[in-house]
Formats: structure tokens, sequence, C-alpha cells
């Protein structure tokens, strides 16, 4: 298109010079610098696969473009892996995807226009994950073999750190990011990594505690907070990671949708359309908050003991974490405050607690644990229902901690002639250890091999409730 000036009009001219005119999608476009980012509280970023990239608003999910799709030298192919660091206003990103030819690693800053190609990178497969830290020095990337890379911005220089993952039960979580080939990752203010990997039916959670590495090293140990079978909201594959303001995880879809995975709840509720369609190959945020996903709840019990009393225990890997209330019902809808229970105080960490339960209900009776954040948002743990009754019990459980062995003494209830009572022991976590049958008179079960720590044994005969015994290995 042919722009005509006349010589009095040389302020329009000069405004002219500093817009960058392009013809896209068959629409004429001006796009001019500096270009200010709006408020992060409304707004995330979106890098649509032509390297196009869009401001979008949370609540409409309408895109306004803040940079267009033409470079100078080679067009853009497949971008992917956008993040923003506020500390220096750029967005950093791959124009050309390492799955392609020619990749380019750049920086596009929306103050200038101005798009700089950075190191070219040793990665060689499609990447679908970019993220960065808040001071603005680190970027990160995984390619969909699982392999996890480290750009050095200060230094301009890129490292592979590993391709061995695993989650905090030993499970292979390289395996997952190799068979779903898609997600994001962003980066909090403490320096933990979230990342999302998805297909279109499954996605996962997996939390890469701080410090990350910056140099190679064997295996890192991940935290599973989506167990990788939880249906992807919508049907659809995720492409897009970032925060918002209060440090809930936005979830964009491959089919133009956005979600809000709630920290206090962990599920993912529809927030809004996303239109232009196509904008989002890859999400960013200016935000990056302090409190993610408070509290991940990796198990709870609640075991009857000797006189009716209740053995709760559960376990825990903590963010941010106040303490817990113990709640009890007698009908699961009315619930009643037991006690509260401090966080012991370890940001990032695995802990158990427990508590027991002393009060003498008859009958059936609902325990939950309700979690508190150290701002008053708040999740629960799952419901579990016991059995209280007077019966009396005729089994003793001694000695009781024992380093070796343990004695039980009983077979079946009083003046019972059921067959003998089954023995199973499970440790803190639900596994079971042993399984065996009991003989009337006294039973020897050896834990010498039991690793120290808290077990419950579990005698079940004819009736309807089994017998629950607290048993501390030393």
């Amino acid at each position: 298109m042919k722009l005509n000036f006349t010589h009095a009009g040389n302020r329009v001219v000069k405004m002219a010079a500093s817009a960058l005119l392009i013809l896209f999608a068959g629409q004429l476009y001006a796009q001019t610098y500096p270009v200010v980012l709006r408020s992060p509280s409304q707004y995330v970023y979106g890098l649509a696969g032509n390297g196009a990239i869009y401001e979008i608003d949370q609540t409409t999910g309408a895109g306004t473009m803040i940079k267009n799709s033409t470079y100078s030298g080679n067009a853009a192919n497949q971008s992917n892996g956008i993040a923003y660091a506020p500390t220096t206003n750029l967005f950093y990103y791959f124009k050309r995807n390492p799955g392609g030819s020619n990749q380019e690693f750049v920086s596009f800053s929306p103050a200038t226009g101005a798009v700089t190609i950075l190191a070219t990178s040793p990665i060689t497969s499609t990447i679908y994950t970019g993220c960065i830290n808040s001071t603005g020095t680190a970027f990160y990337t995984s390619d969909v073999n699982g392999n996890f890379f480290y750009y050095n911005v200060t230094l301009n220089t890129w490292t592979k750190i590993t391709s061995n993952f695993i989650d905090q039960d030993g499970n292979n979580v390289t395996s997952v990011l190799q068979s779903q080939t898609s997600g994001d990752m962003a980066m909090d203010a403490n320096g933990n990594i979230w990342l999302a990997s998805s297909n279109s039916s499954n996605y996962a959670i997996y939390k890469f505690p701080s410090p990350i590495p910056t140099s190679p090293v064997a295996q890192i140990v991940v935290q599973r907070y989506k167990d990788p079978s939880t249906p992807t909201p919508g049907g659809a594959s995720i492409y897009g990671v970032a925060f918002d303001v209060n440090g809930n995880i936005i979830l964009a879809s491959s089919n133009d949708k956005m979600y809000l995975l709630q920290k206090a709840s962990g599920t993912a509720t529809f927030m809004t359309n996303l239109s232009p369609s196509g904008m989002v190959s890859d999400l960013t945020s200016q935000n990056f908050p302090t409190k993610v996903l408070p509290v991940k709840w990796l198990s709870f019990t609640a075991n009857l003991q000797e006189n009716n009393t209740v053995s709760l225990n559960w376990q825990v890997t903590e963010e941010n974490n106040k303490g817990f209330y113990v709640e009890y019902s007698t009908d699961g809808d009315t619930w009643q405050s037991a006690t509260f229970i401090p966080s012991k105080g370890n940001p990032g960490s695995v802990q158990s607690y427990s508590y027991d339960y002393t009060n003498k209900i008859n009958g059936k009776i609902c325990f939950r644990i309700k979690q508190v954040d150290i701002d008053d948002q708040f999740s629960y743990s799952s419901v579990k229902t016991i059995s209280l009754n007077s019966a009396k019990q005729t089994y003793s459980v001694w000695p009781n901690p024992s380093s070796d062995v343990i004695h039980i003494s009983g077979g079946a209830d009083e003046n019972s002639t059921a067959d003998p009572a089954s023995l199973q022991i499970f440790d803190q976590s639900g596994k079971m250890i042993t399984s065996q049958k009991l003989q009337t008179g006294i039973n020897t079960i050896n834990i010498s091999k039991f690793i120290s720590g808290v077990y419950f044994a579990r005698i079940q005969n004819s009736g309807e409730n089994a017998f629950i015994q607290k048993i501390v290995k030393q």
C-alpha cells in the first residue's frame, strides 16, 4: 500500500515513521511502539504459532495484538515457549521452534518493538514450555522427549540440565512428559517451577522445587500435584500456563478456552472463551506469586483403636500453610471442630500429622481435615467414616513400641465360634506391609525388618467392625 504525505504534514510523517504497517490475515494492522502493558491483575499474554503476541483480558478473553507476525529475516515457525521478565520488560520465546529448521530464540521489547535473536539452543526436538525467574536472569524450557534446558540470560548461553525426572513416590515422570506432549510451565517468586503436561484426554501438574539447577544433574525429584490420569478440562489439550495475581494457575486450552485452577480446591473452573481463535500456543503473565497451591494432600487415614479412640493421620506437601482444623460430623452435613494443629513450618516439604479423637460418640462418625493457608484460604481432605460402638474387644497387642516382635492375643469375639481373625499391618500411607491369619492364643509377629515409624495393625473377625491398633516400630 502506497502512502502520500504533504510537506505541511511533517508531524504526521514523524508519527507514521514510528508505526509498522503490515498486512495480516487480510486486514491492515498498525503496530505502534511503545506498548505499555496493562494491569497484571487483568491481563495475561498469549503467543500464537505465527509469532504474534496478544494481551488477553482474563474476564472477556479478548486479545489485543502487541506484536504482529511479521519479522525481519526468517518467518516465524511454530512459535512457543513465551515468558515475560518484568525487570527488563522483555518477552523471551522461540520465534522458530527447535523442532523445525533454523531455530531462533529471541527477545521482544514492547517498549521499542525490537526483536533480538539470541544464542542458538542445543535443543533438536519440538519445545512446548517456557518460563523465566522473577529477576529475569534464568529461562527454562523442556522438549517433547522430556529433556530440560536452562538459558542464562546474562551470559546468553544454554545448558541441558537433565532428562530424568521422578515424583515423590518414585514414579517415572519423564515418560509422562514424553507421552503428554503438550503443556507449559510458569515460575513463582520462590523459584519453583509449576509444569502442566497434557494431551487431549488427560493432564498432570508437577512442581519443580527450588532451587532449580543451572548445571547438569543426574535426576530431578518433582512433586506431583495432579495425577497424569486427571481428565483435561473441556477435553482439550493444555497449551498455556500462567499465574493470576492471587497465585491461581490459569490454563489455556487448544480449543480457545481459559480455565482457572483454584489453589483452594485444586479444581479447574471455566473462565472465558478466547478471541481471536489461535492466539495462544503458549501463555505467560506479569505475575510471580509467593503463594501457589498451599497444600497437596498425599494421604489421610482414620483408624479405630482401643476404647473407641480414632487415630487420624495425614500427610501433605506444604506451601504457605497456617495449619489444620480436625473436623467431625455425625450426619456428614454439619461439621464441628475438634482441635487446631499448627503447621510445622517447612514450605515445600512433605510433613506428617496425627490426632487421636477420643470423644465417646456411638454410631457412625465422619472425619475430615480443613487446611488453612496463611491468607485464610482453605482446602479439605477427603472424608473418612468410622463406626463407633461400646462392644468389648478381645485383642491385646504388646509390647508397643517394639523393635523386633509384637504379640497379639485373642482370635475372635468372646464366646464366638467364628473362623480365626485376619491380621493386616499398614504403613501411614495406607500401604499393606504384611497379612496373615491369627490363631487362638498368643500370636508372635516379626517386625524387625520394618522401617522405624508408625504402623497400624488391623484385625478383622467375622463381625462388621475391625479392631485397629497403632504400632510404633523403634
